[in-house]
């Protein structure tokens, strides 16, 4: 039983460390964030609610949810360059 015990607590320490290099936790954060800022916009959109009340809204969509996505893509960039200095020092 009690090797049980240590190789649980063992695995359960493998994969918090590699949680930590990888930072899991904060990327599916920024994910989800995202994700529900682009449902809003979406269903603004959807319901010709401000600011899509204009006279494209179609490219007014567009151009918000590039700006929500490519936000998001630096945001993930900057993560991974972090680790990488992390890592290198």
């Amino acid at each position: 039983m009690k090797y049980i015990i240590a190789a649980v607590g063992a695995l359960i320490a493998f994969l918090e460390g590699i949680n930590k290099v990888y930072n899991y936790k904060e990327l599916w954060t920024k994910y989800r964030i995202t994700a529900e800022a682009l449902k809003r916009e979406k269903l603004l959109y959807a319901t010709a609610t401000a600011p899509y009340t204009g006279d494209d809204p179609l490219q007014l969509l567009i151009e918000r949810s590039e700006r929500l996505m490519g936000a998001e893509n630096n945001s993930w960039i900057n993560i991974f360059d972090e680790n990488k200095m992390g890592q290198n020092a």
